[in-house]
């Protein structure tokens, strides 16, 4: 129990010490300097107490000399207390009885018992004396000079370095002096204005004091100097990027002062008449594309004006220009551009001031992409459509822009045909050296470029007209076609053998045992054969195969062999043999005999 109360002593101690504590630092006060109470005699003669509690005494000269002898009066109740105590030769006292102005009169006694009437009708000027009893202190005013100011919970805020003019006034018996005390400093008598210049928070207190000692309870003048202009800042709001600044940005405007507070802040853009900022956004979507400059300031409410802002921007009002390359195959027919599966879509786009934020695609209508690559189209034939846009970084968007295709993503289908003689032997495709190997190919989307071939072993060539072989023998043709977008075909090969060799003629007769002789006009050897000889034709052909016999006999009608009749008739005969094979090879043979019977003489020559 002991410690408990021990405990509550101490928290008590503690708790009435710390104000205590908390004080120490603080200004002290000064306090009014000391001032008696007098008696004053104004320039006018009149005379002034203190106050009614002042004592009085009357002495009387007979000259208005200083040095005069003057004695002392004893009231009636004086000289009672005289008689009684012969040894205490204090006179006593009078007293006023309150404020205002007392008489101090001597009438004719004897008069007024004769004719009594108010006592201000008998007294004369001379028998009569005032005295004032003066209990009023003097009050006293303070005059600031001509400077802006302001009134805040402080107290009164100047703008400038002001003068401090006091002064006071007194009913009575007049002001004597007034005293003041500048931040806490000791009282001093006012003798003339009091400067004031530095910026700084200020305590005046001041009184005054009457000529017969009364004072004047201290008065308080808070106030400040006040000579710093506000701060202001501004703020961009919405896309920007540093000092380029989008159509849709605007300017807020924060300004702030220590002492008397902002009143205004004006600003202006270019040469545009200065405004008062209200503290709504700044908007700057009607002014040019390009430089600009804004200006802006604060004023407090003592006129201190901040020095002027400058702040330089760049309205971006240009969105980028944006573009669209086809990288790789491509071709353009009729205002119709085709691609191939390998084509790849570039966009591009430059800005001319803040820089490009991003670009947006999208194929077909589809949601838009964020480009970062060359991309290829979907992997389907036929039409496509590419839309694009960019934007800076600043918002700026620049205007949809549109590119159709047409994917081609199949090669083109070739032929290979053989126009003159031709014939498939089995598997064997034979011709001749006149026989024209033409190429053709199709395509359904961007058409065919080019043709080209290899011949057996020469090198790849373009293909521009029919061709044609003229060496016997196997050969092998290779070919592809390509279309515009440089979809290319798969290697044909196409296997044949030109046949330049004709048919070679075998002929007999039935008889095989002729006679050769000399009987013609011309000294050749003629074979003689007896009537009803049969002759007999054949051909064969390592190639192509034979296709027909013809023959002529004696410059008749041409006939296509399938036999001869026997020759009955005798006489000179010539037979003209063709044999042709299944492309057009010719080959010719004449043959010259003669029909009729054969002579003795004939036999014999023929045996030698």
């Amino acid at each position: 129990m002991k410690h408990f109360s021990l405990y509550w002593i101490l928290l008590a101690i503690i708790l009435i010490a710390t104000p205590l504590f908390s004080q120490e630092n603080r200004p002290v006060t000064p306090a009014p300097l000391e001032h008696q109470k007098k008696m004053f005699m104004s320039q006018d003669k009149k005379v002034y107490l203190p106050g009614r509690d002042t004592p009085l005494y009357l002495r009387l000269a007979s000259s208005d000399d200083e040095a005069a002898s003057t004695f002392l009066l004893y009231n009636e109740e004086s000289q009672q207390k005289l008689q009684k105590t012969p040894d205490d030769l204090a006179a006593l006292p009078f007293f006023m009885e309150g404020p205002g102005r007392h008489s101090v009169i001597h009438p004719n006694a004897e008069l007024w018992k004769k004719n009594p009437q108010p006592i201000d009708a008998i007294l004369t000027p001379d028998r009569i004396f005032y005295i004032y009893v003066d209990e009023e202190k003097p009050t006293s005013g303070i005059s600031v000079s001509q400077a802006p100011k302001h009134k805040s919970s402080d107290g009164m805020i100047y703008g400038s370095s002001v003068e401090l003019s006091l002064n006071s006034d007194d009913k009575n018996s007049g002001v004597d002096n007034i005293y003041y005390s500048l931040n806490e400093e000791k009282y001093t008598k006012y003798e003339s204005s009091i400067p004031v210049a530095d910026e700084a928070l200020y305590r005046l207190r001041y009184y005054s004091v009457d000529n017969v000692g009364n004072v004047e309870s201290p008065n308080e003048f808070l106030f400040s100097i006040d000579l710093t202009p506000p701060n202001s800042d501004h703020f961009v709001k919405n896309h920007h990027k540093g000092n380029i600044l989008s159509p849709e940005a605007s300017f807020e405007l924060k300004s702030s002062d220590s002492r008397s507070g902002v009143e205004k802040i004006y600003y202006q853009i270019d040469s545009q008449p200065e405004g008062v900022y209200n503290g709504k956004a700044i908007l700057l979507s009607s002014l040019s594309d390009g430089d600009h400059q804004f200006t802006y300031f604060a004023e407090d409410k003592v006129k201190n004006l901040e020095t002027k802002k400058i702040y330089s921007f760049y309205l971006d009002k240009t969105a980028p220009d944006v573009e669209m390359n086809v990288i790789g195959d491509q071709y353009e027919n009729n205002k119709t551009l085709y691609v191939s599966g390998r084509t790849e879509i570039e966009i591009s786009a430059v800005d001319n001031k803040s820089s490009v934020d991003r670009i947006n695609y999208s194929i077909n209508g589809s949601g838009e992409n964020n480009y970062e690559s060359p991309f290829c189209l979907p992997k389907e034939n036929g039409n496509h459509t590419v839309s694009y846009s960019a934007v800076d970084e600043v918002r700026n968007n620049s205007s949809k822009r549109s590119l159709n295709f047409v994917l081609d993503l199949d090669s083109p289908q070739s032929k290979c045909r053989f126009d003159g003689a031709k014939i498939r032997v089995q598997d064997t495709l034979f011709i001749s050296k006149t026989t024209n190997i033409k190429l053709a190919a199709d395509d359904n989307l961007s058409e065919v470029r080019k043709i080209n071939y290899q011949l057996d072993e020469v090198q790849m060539a373009a293909y521009s007209e029919p061709i044609t072989v003229s060496e016997h023998g196997f050969h092998k043709i290779s070919y592809f076609a390509v279309d515009n977008v440089e979809n290319k075909e798969s290697l044909n090969h196409v296997e044949f053998s030109v046949d330049t060799k004709p048919p070679e003629l075998f002929y007999h007769f039935s008889i095989s045992t002729s006679h050769s002789i000399s009987a013609s006009s011309e000294g050749e050897n003629v074979s003689i054969y007896p009537p009803g000889t049969s002759l007999y034709l054949g051909a064969t052909d390592q190639s192509s195969g034979v296709d027909k016999i013809y023959y002529t006999v004696n410059n008749g009608k041409k006939k296509v062999y399938t036999s001869l009749p026997p020759f009955m008739k005798s006489g000179d005969y010539i037979v003209e043999i063709e044999a042709i094979d299944q492309v057009g090879n010719l080959q010719t043979k004449m043959l010259n005999f003669v029909i009729r019977d054969i002579t003795k003489k004939e036999k014999t020559l023929a045996s030698k």
